[in-house]
């Protein structure tokens, strides 16, 4: 008993100790990192984070890269870390816009891509609220719509892509499915669905 106590203390250190020089050893080769996507997701208005895990996690095993998800304010914005894909639904999205604003004004080229969820530019303001140039937003946008959206009209959301298709601008994607203002994160179906419609956007843009 006692010399299986010293064996498992031993391998125990010796992990550690492995674990300490991997940076190093990493360096000295020139092994890159394991690549990890950072999630920067924004809910929308006063909905709790608990309801999208979910999703999420839904959105974790379509992915064949681990996935590191940070739920991030709509104010004061927070750093971004390198490799990050803003997600927002509703309000969330036009403050995942900002975000994306924000880091390409300043140069900082952490945000790869923004996907919009039941959210949208409003560049005409079809709605009665802010909206944002999309022409001037050079990361790729997937912008995903439900046709019985009681909150986000799909008819005044479609005027961004009829803009954005005069302009020819092909880092906007736009994608209509069914289901409400909130579907996407309770049906399983459309779970799926709008995961591997995200997933495949990620793949096609390189991210």
């Amino acid at each position: 008993m006692i010399q299986f106590t010293v064996l498992l203390l031993w391998a125990i250190s010796l992990l550690g100790y492995l674990d300490g020089y991997n940076g190093f050893f990493r360096k000295l080769l020139r092994i890159p990192r394991p690549k990890v996507l950072q999630i920067g997701f924004l809910p929308g208005s006063q909905i709790p984070n608990s309801f999208y895990e979910p999703f999420l996690d839904t959105l974790r095993d379509e992915f064949d890269t681990p996935l590191n998800v940070t739920y991030l304010p709509y104010f004061p914005q927070e750093p971004l870390q390198n490799n990050t894909i803003i997600i927002g639904h509703s309000l969330g999205g036009f403050f995942g816009l900002l975000y994306c604003i924000m880091d390409q004004s300043r140069n900082i080229n952490n945000v790869k891509g923004c996907v919009l969820l039941n959210s949208h530019f409003n560049e005409r303001y079809k709605m009665p609220y802010l909206g944002v140039k999309q022409h001037k937003l050079k990361v790729p946008v997937l912008i995903l719509l439900n046709r019985d959206d009681d909150k986000l009209p799909l008819v005044k959301a479609l005027d961004d892509y009829e803009l954005s298709i005069k302009r020819k601008d092909n880092n906007k994607r736009y994608i209509v499915n069914n289901g409400n203002h909130t579907s996407s994160f309770t049906r399983e179906m459309e779970i799926e669905s709008v995961c591997w419609q995200i997933r495949n956007f990620v793949s096609f843009f390189k991210m």
